[in-house]
């Protein structure tokens, strides 16, 4: 796929972030969505602020790169952050 595409884009998780007190074991029983895929394929993987959901939790974007491209994900990540202000909005209180 890298042969084709500097990256992968997708949501970090399948929904929007969860509260400091849930218990992650039973809130995603076993799937973590997109954020584990970087890991387990060996490949670099970043992960930046890209919204909120529908209850006001921060929503992820996960950019997945090839092996030793760091640098690719690391521009993608800083150019997406320059266009955006994701990063510097809070949830509401």
């Amino acid at each position: 796929m890298f042969g084709r595409f500097d990256a992968l884009l997708m949501p970090t998780l399948i929904g929007e972030a969860v509260t400091l007190d849930t218990n992650l074991s039973t809130r995603f029983g076993g799937s973590r969505g997109a954020s584990v895929l970087g890991p387990l394929a060996g490949v670099p993987c970043l992960s930046v602020p890209m919204g909120f959901g529908p209850h006001g939790l921060p929503l992820g974007l996960s950019i997945t790169g090839d092996l030793s491209c760091e640098n690719t994900i690391l521009q993608i990540g800083m150019t997406y952050q320059r266009e955006t202000d994701w990063h510097r909005r809070r949830p509401p209180p």
